[in-house]
């Protein structure tokens, strides 16, 4: 079977739930390798399919390399572990639509309990409460700094809807923007924190408490016309100076991104619109039951009878056992709750009479409505959830106190996207800086599996001299294995790796997809002004390289959606790459994004590599050191065959580093290319002398400054040129021109053409280029003495050649009378050249007119009155190998007489 599930649809769904939150990541399609090869073609066709689910298992063999134990306790509580409680109370989300932070900080709270941090802190499970105001306040707010190159990425509002800031924490959310925004330095920060030495003179002690600025109470009247003090006032200021956007008591050290008990799963089907069905996934629930023993509790998504406690609802779902079940499979998750136990043994026979699980078993959950545990503010009127002892066997009432905790079935066929989080140590007065670039809250992940070695890459530019000691990425497929290497670029790179190697490592396999934060074997020292790329391959259990991007819908496909929100993201060149088929793109290059994304591309945005480095400033190095050239070009045969790189020292240091102290060192394979030479007088020196064409590394370093490198390229232009780029489509024909300094075309009988890769275009001895495949490689012409020319070939997809001209076709009124009249296209219509699969739209006409999606079917509908009738109808013809998608529009004119 593959598996599938119509993402988009039930995003856009969730999204109009301004209280709600998200649709499940359910079951993907497996991988198969494209006819042809092509890993951008196979990149494409992945990254477009919409329905598969970036963290599913690829195949038997990533399920089954999780080893989950299935040998656990049939009852589990966190709120008593041998005696210990990791859980904190429970929260009241009131007045706002927030319930994915406060599942997203519940969880965030429980594991820090769990591995000890909250105890070394002086925190314990009654006093740590960490702040889901700091979290929803930069969810909603786009990045506000403009000297920061992401300014303006992030969330965006329909002020006619959002009126006020406040209305803001209504728009609902997925707990996955957290994980965002904890990874970026944004929280988790405890509600009792210290303010840092950025807030600005006047700023509350309490900012960070789950309040407004003057804590309005908000009052509620109940049946016997009692005023009871119910939440806090939504029309409060709520908001949190800018100033601390980038502040953290705690540190996000790893995310879990678990395989969903709720499959989704599509029988083999040529349909792509075709509906999946709910299956059982054990897997699911054996993965959140080890995160559970592991102390960390899960963030999940559900449909439930209502979104907020204070919603009216037919209460279909939950029994007054307060047990939880979603028996209907179309239903769209629309809350978010926190698991923190389980009971297998929990009688199916609790939940809504009549529509009971298959099999006993439910999740204990934490939700986020009050409890009488503790009265306001923060938990209103506490009547909600379980009784004191309906949460242990034999689920009898001991009392009228509402805990706030439900049982959800393990079997709930919403169940989506669950999620656990693992933290490091405080960082509360601590320095250090994040290098990073993807601040928008994430929607989805897309991604591929190619067979072709593929990675992922960011540049950043040192602000200041720092030491880098961790980097941090994210990945989807579980099993998936981590390599990275740091580069420290030279100036002008024209790629992620175009400088020198400093480090190199490899990290996990990783059991789920998620975000990995990862310590240096090495720092790496890195000097003001200086560009350097974290490059991160990763590698799925199957041997294939995984190619992951995070995205959402943009504001044109939201308003379309009726939506009153939408994400943007920023991307600027030079900051992130990918390798795809052995070649870097910039994810800039709209030509690569519109070829990977294809007719999805305009509803997207995109957002950079969640790809990070982490940096201590290195105060000790006070010199900045650069090179005469950190690019040098050699012409061996007749240019310039030799040059000298020099070291040069400025700052304010009194004693300079003694230039004996400076090393040369050529990067391993360079010595095929080039040959250095330090000067034995001044070591500040070094000469440089070409042997053959290639590219070569040289390093120089000075230790406590650090390293710089050097581009020397070996090359046989000089005397002749070319065009850099030529672009053809596959049924093109043009020639390969070499010309002089002066651009006089050149005989090409005098030289002698090849092709880099002749599957993707061959050259004849004229210079003559035809097309073999689709892709871009390089051709050369070569004279006798070995002096070259070359050029970038890129072949694309022809343009859909197919045509379309409407005809008249007539319909006998005495026919109509008896029932629907059916008009076959061949006969509406002449379609010639077609390339690929064709569809058909009406665009305009009588109502009673109508047109099959897929045959072109024309069915005049009984009842229409005599006349003369013209539809327009517009067929698409989905493209080949070697076509690109097309569509054209043809006028039908139907008489009816």
């Amino acid at each position: 079977m593959n598996r599938k599930t119509s993402k988009i649809l039930a995003l856009l769904m969730s999204l109009a739930l301004v209280t709600g939150l998200f649709a499940p990541l359910t079951a993907a399609a497996g991988t198969e390798p494209s006819d042809d090869g092509s890993a951008m073609e196979e990149l494409s066709r992945q990254m477009q399919d919409m329905n598969k689910d970036a963290f599913d298992f690829r195949s038997e063999k990533s399920a089954s390399a999780l080893k989950l134990n299935e040998d656990m306790p049939a009852k589990y509580d966190l709120r008593n572990v041998d005696g210990e409680r990791y859980v904190t109370p429970v929260r009241f989300q009131n007045p706002f639509g927030s319930c994915w932070g406060f599942a997203a900080i519940a969880a965030a709270e429980t594991s820090i309990l769990g591995s000890g941090l909250a105890e070394d802190d002086g925190y314990n499970w009654k006093t740590l409460d960490l702040s889901e105001k700091h979290l929803i306040n930069f969810h909603v707010r786009p990045i506000a700094d403009k000297n920061d190159p992401q300014y303006g990425e992030g969330m965006y509002f329909d002020e006619d809807y959002f009126k006020t800031f406040e209305d803001k924490f209504n728009a609902g959310g997925l707990p996955f923007y957290a994980t965002t925004l904890f990874a970026s330095g944004m929280g988790p920060n405890r509600e009792d924190r210290s303010l840092p030495d950025t807030a600005p003179e006047g700023t509350p002690a309490d900012i960070y408490g789950y309040h407004g600025l003057n804590k309005e109470i908000e009052k509620y009247q109940t049946g016997d016309g009692t005023w009871i003090d119910y939440d806090y006032d939504p029309d409060d200021d709520w908001s949190i100076p800018e100033e601390l956007r980038y502040t953290q008591s705690y540190v996000l050290k790893e995310s879990f991104m678990l395989p969903s008990p709720a499959a989704q799963v599509l029988d083999d089907s040529e349909d792509e619109f075709a509906e999946a069905h709910y299956e059982y996934n054990p897997l699911g629930t054996l993965a959140i039951k080890e995160q559970l023993m592991a102390k960390r509790a899960v963030e999940i998504g559900f449909h439930a009878d209502n979104s907020m406690p204070n919603q009216e609802s037919d209460g279909i779902y939950i029994s007054s056992n307060w047990a939880h079940y979603t028996y209907d499979e179309e239903e769209v998750a629309n809350h978010a709750v926190t698991i923190i136990g389980w009971d297998d043994d929990y009688p199916k026979e609790n939940f809504v009479e009549g529509y009971n699980p298959p099999e006993d078993g439910a999740w204990l959950v934490k939700n986020s409505w009050g409890s009488g545990e503790e009265k306001f503010p923060n938990n209103g009127g506490g009547n909600w959830g379980l009784l004191q002892g309906q949460d242990k066997a034999p689920y009898e009432e001991t009392s009228d106190i509402h805990t706030g905790y439900f049982w959800l079935s393990y079997y709930d066929k919403s169940l989506g996207l669950p999620e656990a989080l693992d933290f490091q140590s405080s960082n509360e007065g601590k320095q250090y800086y994040i290098d990073e670039y993807d601040n928008m809250p994430a929607e989805d992940v897309q991604s591929a599996d190619l067979g072709t070695e593929s990675a992922m890459s960011n540049v950043f530019k040192a602000d200041m001299n720092e030491t880098l000691r961790q980097i941090s990425c994210h990945t989807a497929a579980p099993g998936t294995t981590v390599y990275y290497s740091v580069y420290l670029l030279t100036s002008g790179f024209k790629s992620p790796t175009d400088g020198v190697m400093m480090t190199s490592g490899e990290a996990g396999p990783y059991k789920y997809g998620g975000f990995h934060k990862i310590t240096l074997e090495e720092p790496v020292s890195i000097m003001k002004g200086q560009s350097y790329s974290i490059v991160i391959t990763e590698v799925t259990p199957e041997g294939d390289y995984n190619v992951n991007l995070q995205m959402a819908y943009g504001e044109e496909m939201s308003r379309f959606a009726g939506q009153y929100s939408w994400v943007k993201g920023v991307v600027n060149p030079k900051e992130s790459y990918v390798k795809v088929g052995g070649s870097w793109y910039d994810l800039t290059d709209e030509g690569f994004l519109e070829e990977m994304f294809g007719e999805f591309y305009v509803i997207l945005t995109f957002d950079n590599f969640p790809i990070k480095g982490y940096l201590d400033e290195n105060k000790d190095a006070s010199l900045t050191m650069k090179l005469s050239s950190d690019n040098v070009l050699l012409e061996p045969y007749g240019g310039s065959p030799s040059d000298t790189l020099r070291v040069r020292l400025s700052g304010t240091q009194d004693t300079f580093p003694d230039t004996s102290e400076i090393t040369w060192e050529l990067e391993e394979g360079g010595e095929e290319y080039v040959s250095i030479a330090p000067s034995e007088s001044n070591t500040s020196v070094c000469d440089v002398e070409a042997i053959k064409p290639g590219v070569a590394y040289v390093k120089v370093s000075i230790p406590g400054i650090g390293t710089r490198a050097a581009r020397v390229e070996v090359t046989k232009y000089g005397k002749w040129s070319a065009y850099d780029e030529i672009r053809m489509d596959y049924f093109e024909r043009t020639t390969f021109d070499v010309m002089d300094d002066e651009w006089n075309l050149q005989d090409p009988s005098d030289f002698t053409f090849t092709s880099d890769d002749p599957e993707i275009v061959k050259v004849d001895a004229g210079g003559n280029l035809t097309p073999a495949g689709i892709g871009t490689t390089t051709v050369r012409a070569t004279d006798e003495m070995g002096y070259e020319a070359a050029g970038e070939v890129t072949v694309t997809k022809a343009k859909q050649p197919m045509k379309v001209k409407g005809k008249t076709v007539s319909v006998k009124l005495s026919d109509l009378k008896k029932g629907d009249q059916k008009i076959k296209i061949t006969k509406a219509a002449k379609i010639t050249k077609a390339k690929g699969k064709k569809s058909y739209a009406k665009k305009s006409g009588d109502k009673n007119i109508t047109v099959n999606k897929k045959t072109g079917l024309i069915t005049v509908k009984k009842g229409l009155k005599k006349g003369t009738y013209k539809i327009k109808v517009k067929v698409t013809a989905k493209g080949s190998k070697y076509y690109k998608k097309g569509s054209k529009t043809a006028v039908i004119t139907i008489k009816i007489n």
